[in-house]
């Protein structure tokens, strides 16, 4: 049979695809990660794909160590200045989420799930990273701004509570 020039790429793309194809399906580590989503429905391939804000943001930048990519995706724990006494009103939450919390650490159960719920403004935020302080674990702000500074959307947050939840996960010792 005659050789063909384009075949060794043919088959080289072909190869390249199937790889693709199984890192882009919908249980790949690209997309549970939430750093890409697929529009399926969209009718243009160029705007079915979205990258997260945060990964378009680090361009073509080198990271010598994984922990420093994970710290430049994740940035710095949140810490505040108030104290558990800031908050004597809710001393009994306090003290029954701090044990629960660490009672999470040592058995590492796959979630744990704590809803802070209130109007704007009044506390939630500096209360969680009381609690964190109180039992010594790091706290990261997850989604609470797009890449322009404004309010992220529902895809966004999500996007970037799966790609912490991929970089913090169970077992990682983080």
């Amino acid at each position: 049979a005659p050789h063909h020039p384009h075949l060794p790429h043919l088959a080289l793309l072909a190869g390249e695809a199937l790889a693709i194809r199984a890192r882009m399906s919908a249980d790949g580590r690209l997309r549970t990660s939430g750093l890409i989503r697929i529009d399926a429905d969209c009718r243009d391939f160029s705007s079915s794909i979205d990258l997260l804000g945060k990964l378009a943001l680090l361009g073509f930048e080198a990271f010598s160590t994984e922990e420093e990519l994970k710290g430049r995706l994740l940035g710095r724990p949140s810490a505040t200045a108030l104290r558990p006494e800031d908050f004597d009103h809710l001393s009994n939450d306090l003290r029954l989420l701090a044990k629960m919390l660490e009672g999470a650490f040592e058995q590492r159960p796959s979630g744990v799930n704590i809803l802070l719920y209130g109007a704007p403004g009044t506390g939630k935020t500096e209360f969680a990273k009381v609690l964190a302080q109180t039992i010594g674990a790091p706290l990261f702000l997850i989604g609470e701004a797009d890449n322009q500074g404004g309010e992220p959307n529902r895809g966004e947050r999500i996007g970037e509570l799966s790609l912490s939840q991929m970089l913090l996960g169970a077992g990682t010792g983080s």
